[in-house]
């Protein structure tokens, strides 16, 4: 189908496209069945451009404009499903919002779980799956990583008296090096608790009370205990990435470094180590045992510190129906 000179034009699905250069620039969206909106958007973001080339003005972009681009730019990205699955659920709160306009405020509706909350959540839990998910909350690794630990990875620091997990690449999201994992002492504790449960992973699945049976490992922590235990605390859209979050906003609160922070969560960032020594390990256990209970957040937000004293659960997110927690 050939494509008029304006620059929108529709597919074969009936959704309409906006795919044109203007001054250099590449202007390309979906706007699904709606015309009006498609030349709206693309008369707005021509002025835009126009102003920009004449008179210097700063092109205002909105949040789903820069997401756009961004796929645009990195489709090519081993990770670039993850990516797009994340960028779903922020842009029906802030896609609409410029980029100078976003800020923690408008990422309220994001806000990780609560103390309290934690302590209704886990016991509602099968115990195998309880002890995952509170070591996934004194780590802040991805499900992938917890479901499919091994004990092979293991290498003991007796000098701190905690084990670290050495993480092929192979195992690492986007699979560019290994990563360490680092334990804290409640991280630990768990660790010695199922010592001896299977030969190869550290996390199985178990069954029964007086006479425990002990499976195999679990695909992912979002399964059906995980869902009925949410909705029971009344947080039925909680996801499992978000006790990842939870721990970045703890570390946050108990004022650690943010490039410890990025270390801890695997975050790239220049200058970032790909050997530790065992001092650089005992910064991140001594930041991560920071968080192993509610004593550390002189620097929580008052917004949350409201949100406690009402006693109210997590906000509202956005539903979605994803295969990952």
């Amino acid at each position: 189908m050939g494509r008029p000179q304006n620059g929108i034009y529709r597919d074969k699905k009936g959704n309409w496209w906006v795919d044109k250069v203007y001054f250099g620039t590449r202007l390309r969206q979906c706007f699904g069945q709606n015309l009006e909106e498609t030349q709206s958007w693309l008369i707005h973001q021509l002025e835009q451009l126009r102003q920009s080339h004449l008179f210097g003005a700063r092109a205002e972009r909105t949040f789903d404009e820069a997401a756009a681009k961004y796929l645009l730019d990195y489709q090519d990205k081993v990770s670039i499903e993850s990516d797009i699955y994340h960028l779903e659920r922020l842009i029906p709160y802030i896609g609409q919002c410029t980029l100078d306009q976003i800020h923690d405020g408008t990422l309220e509706a994001f806000v990780p779980i609560t103390w309290a909350e934690q302590r209704e959540l886990i016991p509602r839990l099968p115990d195998h799956l309880g002890r995952m998910v509170l070591f996934d909350l004194n780590t802040g690794v991805r499900d992938e990583v917890v479901c499919g630990l091994k004990w092979e990875w293991e290498i003991a620091v007796p000098e701190l008296g905690v084990s670290v997990f050495d993480i092929p690449r192979e195992s690492v999201k986007g699979r560019k090096r290994s990563r360490v994992l680092v334990c804290n002492t409640v991280a630990q504790s768990i660790i010695e608790s199922v010592r001896g449960m299977h030969d190869e992973f550290v996390f199985v699945w178990t069954r029964g009370v007086k006479k425990i049976y002990v499976g195999g490992p679990t695909e992912t922590m979002n399964n059906t205990a995980w869902q009925r235990a949410r909705r029971e605390i009344g947080i039925p859209d909680l996801h499992i990435h978000d006790l990842r979050h939870t721990v970045g906003m703890r570390l946050r609160e108990a004022e650690v470094r943010e490039e410890t922070i990025a270390d801890i969560l695997w975050h790239v960032r220049p200058g970032m180590t790909a050997h530790y020594s065992v001092a650089q390990v005992a910064e991140l256990v001594d930041a991560l045992n920071r968080i192993t209970d509610e004593r550390s957040r002189t620097n929580r937000s008052l917004a949350m510190i409201a949100r406690e004293a009402r006693g109210e659960t997590s906000p509202h997110k956005v539903p979605m129906q994803m295969k990952n927690g």
